[in-house]
């Protein structure tokens, strides 16, 4: 096994650099046509950092400072710590066995350490291997914290249509499971919405720090919600996580003047894995930091040598100029964005 992680090691070292050459040094890159334009930073874990309809806002939370700021970046090794650029970025699910399966950094193999994500997979220099102006193909350096290694392709159609495809293949000698794991990241006063009644909420999750304060949230019309509030001083904190099974497989984020329509393929809760749900939602709300993530499962799949799971979800931006109440939200799914492709 050790021989077998120095040699993917080594392989990764001479990819990554394969890699800078191969994206010309250009940073981020956009796709874009009269509807969307798309932002990608192929060598920050291929992570997409931009998301807008032409003349208006970024809608992601992700910070353009740190795009082409080289001593923003950590290491990427099995012992880098996180650092949060947002955007939005794929995980390997459950988070209960993000190091478990590898033996160098024994300290978190050994405490079933559930942060951070795997660096290899979100901070890897992803090389391009497809590019046109409304498509782009990227791969992955080989993990050997998680045994894969992901290729992304993201897809604009002529109708603005974003599509983000993922797939990740099993790059050791032996079988392996996980289940792909979607993060879109909003900024944490955007409002959500997800077709889902009190049945469909599985649980909700606050880390139990006695700073913080569970983030209201309503079930609504037929729709999750969460409800940040105000800030009322300095020290207030409000966190809340919602594991949900959706009645319908997409779900809304307002922020920025628009309205993402985030649609996925639906997985039966069966399929998930135990310590996962089909559809999270994470809100944060606090005087230093402020954020949203949307987050899809995929099943979780034991996949042998060479072969690969994937999975797919489309993102639609609409203009948004109403009220910011949850009523003119749903009123706006309900009679804009409601069973439309």
């Amino acid at each position: 096994m050790t021989n077998l992680i120095s040699c993917l090691l080594l392989i990764s070292y001479f990819f990554n650099c394969n890699a800078k050459q191969n994206n010309g040094g250009e940073k981020l890159i956009i796709l874009k046509n009269a509807h969307v334009e798309v932002g990608i930073v192929p060598d920050l874990g291929g992570r997409v950092v931009l998301l807008r309809l032409p003349g208006m806002k970024n809608i992601l939370k992700s910070d353009p400072r740190q795009w082409d700021d080289p001593n923003a970046r950590p290491e990427v090794s099995a012992f880098s710590d996180f650092v949060a650029f947002n955007g939005h970025i794929v995980w390997l699910s459950p988070q209960s066995e993000w190091w478990i399966k590898q033996d160098i950094n024994l300290k978190r193999r050994d405490s079933k350490a559930i942060w951070p994500p795997d660096p290899y997979l979100i901070y890897g220099d992803y090389q391009i291997i497809e590019r046109t102006d409304t498509s782009l193909t990227m791969v992955g350096p080989a993990s050997p914290v998680s045994g894969v290694q992901l290729t992304k392709r993201v897809l604009v159609n002529s109708q603005g249509v974003v599509t983000f495809e993922t797939s990740a293949k099993n790059i050791r000698e032996q079988s392996i499971s996980w289940g792909l794991w979607f993060n879109t990241r909003l900024d944490g006063f955007a409002r959500c919405y997800l077709p889902a009644d009190e049945s469909d909420l599985r649980k909700l999750a606050v880390t139990g720090d006695e700073n913080e304060t569970p983030l209201p949230y309503a079930l609504n019309q037929g729709y999750f919600t969460f409800l940040p509030p105000a800030l009322s001083h300095a020290s207030s904190k409000y966190v809340q996580k919602a594991f949900l099974t959706p009645k319908a497989n997409f779900m809304v984020g307002f922020s920025e003047g628009q309205a993402i329509k985030i649609s996925f393929e639906g997985v039966p809760p069966a399929q998930i894995h135990p310590d996962q749900a089909p559809v999270e939602i994470y809100n944060l709300i606090s005087t230093s930091e402020t954020l949203l993530e949307l987050e899809v499962h995929g099943p979780y799949q034991t996949f042998q040598p060479g072969e690969s799971i994937r999975m797919a979800e489309t993102w639609q931006l609409f203009k948004y100029d109403g009220e910011t109440t949850p009523q003119a939200h749903i009123a706006f799914i309900n009679e804009k964005l409601k069973g439309r492709n």
